[in-house]
C-alpha cells in the first residue's frame, strides 16, 4: 500500500495517505468529545466518503459503529439512537435540516456531527 496511490473513490479520489489523515481528523474531534472504546456512534450518512471516514475514525477509537440507513424514517431513527445507546450521531447535512425537526434525540446523544453543510440546532462540523 502506497500512501500516495489512491485508496479511496468517490466523486472526488483520496489517497490513502488522504484517508488516514481525514479519519485521524476524524477520531481526534470524537475523542476531544468523549468518544472512548465501546461507546456507540451512529452513522447516517449514506453511501459517500463520509460513511467510510467515519468507519474508519470510529474503528481507530474502537467505537461501535450503529448504522442508520437513508431509508428509516424519524420513529425507526429515534428508536435506534435510544435501543443503541449511541452518544454521537453523524449524519449528512442536508438530511439533517430535514429530519431534524421530525426527531426526539435521546438523553444518551451528546453530539450531532453534520457532514457537508452544517445544519441547525448546534450541530458541529466533523473534522
Amino acid at each position: 500500500m502506497e500512501p500516495l496511490s489512491i485508496g479511496l473513490l468517490a466523486i472526488t479520489a483520496f489517497t490513502f495517505a488522504e484517508v488516514d489523515d481525514l479519519s485521524n481528523r476524524m477520531a481526534a474531534t470524537l475523542r476531544r468529545h468523549g468518544v472512548k472504546k465501546g461507546d456507540r456512534v451512529a452513522v447516517h450518512t449514506g453511501l459517500g466518503p463520509e460513511t467510510a471516514l467515519s468507519h474508519l475514525a470510529c474503528h481507530k477509537l474502537g467505537a461501535i459503529v450503529v448504522t442508520l440507513s437513508h431509508l428509516y424514517g424519524p420513529r425507526m431513527i429515534d428508536h435506534v439512537l435510544t435501543d443503541s445507546g449511541a452518544s454521537v450521531l453523524i449524519t449528512d447535512g442536508d438530511v439533517w435540516q430535514g429530519l431534524r425537526p421530525a426527531l426526539t434525540l435521546p438523553d444518551s446523544l451528546s453530539l450531532t456531527v453534520v457532514t457537508g453543510p452544517v445544519g441547525p440546532g448546534g450541530a458541529g462540523s466533523w473534522c
